[in-house]
């Protein structure tokens, strides 16, 4: 991570598995339990953000939604890898929607993808 973003970076995290920020400041871009986040973090309207961005195709398109979307920009997206899919929660999103030109990718332990998005 520090690679990518630099030693002091706190990066808009999306991750499926909230532990990380047990060990980390960075922000989350939304609780993974809809019931254990506050009302007013609106999860219920990112939840729906989110699910528009997976259903982007295109990853130029991709890329630029992941960095403007109703809430802020996903920086990191920590995501559980499957055959051909991607997912958070309930949202699935496709390897292809991260390419090399927006996203620097690594593959984790325990079926875990990261990709960290690029802001040349």
């Amino acid at each position: 991570m520090t690679g990518a973003l630099g030693h002091d970076a706190a990066p808009r995290t999306l991750s499926y598995d909230e532990r990380l920020f047990a060990y980390l400041p960075w922000p989350g871009y939304t609780a993974v339990d809809r019931t254990a986040a506050s009302s007013t973090t609106h999860w219920d309207d990112r939840h729906t953000a989110l699910a528009s961005l997976a259903s982007i195709p295109d990853p130029d398109a991709f890329a630029a939604a992941a960095a403007h979307t109703p809430y802020g920009p996903i920086d990191l997206f920590i995501l559980h890898a499957g055959p051909g899919t991607w997912t958070w929660n309930d949202i699935h999103f496709r390897p292809t929607q991260f390419t090399p030109a927006h996203f620097t990718v690594r593959t984790l332990p325990n079926d875990t993808v990261i990709a960290i998005r690029r802001t040349r």
